[in-house]
């Protein structure tokens, strides 16, 4: 379970994270079904009729057809082996989907370069300021039945209200399609450098199980009875080693299938690198954008709360229109700075940049 716990750490942070843990479950059970077999030992038995040649009674008289019983149990070092690689195997390509799981999660959350973070920052600041902004209407409303205000400046105000909301509603219902998938457990090269590892390294354990067919070290002992012969001790023993010389090809030929496994996982059609590649290649583009933007918008505000501030304790009609007037400019100035901010350091994490 060593995957399982991996993926549950790696994940818990995201909403939706692809964590491959149907396929882990799969691989991991074909392997300790394997295993198994592997790590047991091996029962035989085996009852017929033998030539009388082949069973001699004492003195080297020759017997007539006998039957013969032999059953035992063996071992074999070489099963043994594969039994606990493959446990180890399966751990490795459980990561390796893994990891191409996020790289996909990356690319379909940006390939079309909206942001939940950037997004959720933004909603986070119209929806906080809608409350002050339907006490204003009121406040307007309540100005117009005293006479000091005019119908103009409440549908001036009505109008920026419903835009207000009009707005934080767009981002939610924006928002609503990005949540599928959470943000990758570490920046995207980063991702792929250790998908590559663990192709590598599933190539590298899947080696080790061909090459321990080339040599075995088998014992077996058990119990073996000839019917008509005199025996004291009808037992036996034996152990056997078996070497295959074609285990001196094997590592040239390794070589070329680990390096042709990546070079295989880099050319597939539906393969994720030039997906990966080309989402990389747009987020780079954007980040310098983002961060002008981002220093324009925190320009932007802080020039609208100095004005807001100037006005704040006067309490004059045309000034407090005024004062309205900027709080509801000063209120999209701060979601435009959430949004460039958030999207900034999201951009910054995804390239693995400072």
């Amino acid at each position: 379970m060593t995957h399982l716990l991996l993926l549950a750490l790696l994940a818990q942070s995201a909403p939706a994270l692809p964590t491959a843990e149907g396929y882990c479950r799969f691989v991991g059970g074909v392997a300790r079904s394997q295993s198994a077999l592997q790590l047991s030992p091996e029962l035989f038995a085996q009852f017929g009729i033998v030539n009388g040649a082949d069973a001699l009674a004492a003195g080297g008289v020759t017997l007539p057809p006998t039957e013969r019983l032999t059953a035992g149990a063996g071992y074999s070092l070489s099963r043994l082996y594969q039994g606990l690689v493959e446990r180890d195997r399966a751990e490795a390509d459980c990561r390796r989907f893994f990891l191409v799981n996020q790289l996909w999660a990356f690319v379909v959350s940006n390939d079309n370069l909206r942001s939940g973070p950037a997004l959720r920052a933004k909603v986070a600041v119209l929806s906080g300021a809608l409350p002050r902004a339907e006490q204003l209407l009121g406040e307007t409303r309540q100005a117009v039945r005293l006479g000091r205000a005019t119908a103009d400046q409440l549908a001036a105000t009505e109008l920026r209200v419903a835009d207000l909301k009009a707005e934080n509603a767009a981002a939610e219902e924006e928002l609503r399609g990005l949540d599928r998938y959470g943000p990758p457990p570490a920046p995207v090269p980063a991702l792929l450098r250790r998908r590559d590892e663990a192709e590598l390294e599933t190539e590298k354990l899947e080696a080790r199980l061909r090459e321990a067919q080339a040599v075995d070290l088998v014992f077996k002992a058990g119990y073996d009875r000839v019917w008509g012969v005199r025996d004291y001790l009808p037992l036996f023993g034996t152990v056997m080693l078996s070497f295959n010389p074609g285990l001196f090809w094997q590592p040239r030929a390794e070589a070329e299938a680990a390096s042709g496994r990546v070079a295989f996982v880099h050319e597939q059609i539906a393969d994720t690198d030039e997906r990966t590649e080309s989402t990389l290649t747009k987020l780079r583009a954007e980040l310098p954008a983002e961060e002008k933007r981002l220093a324009e918008a925190e320009l932007l505000r802080r020039d609208l709360a100095a004005r807001l501030a100037s006005v704040a304790a006067l309490h004059v009609p045309k000034v407090e229109a005024f004062r309205d007037v900027v709080w509801f400019d000063l209120v999209k100035a701060r979601a435009d700075e959430a949004y460039a901010r958030a999207r900034v350091a999201e951009l910054r994490g995804l390239l693995g940049e400072r």
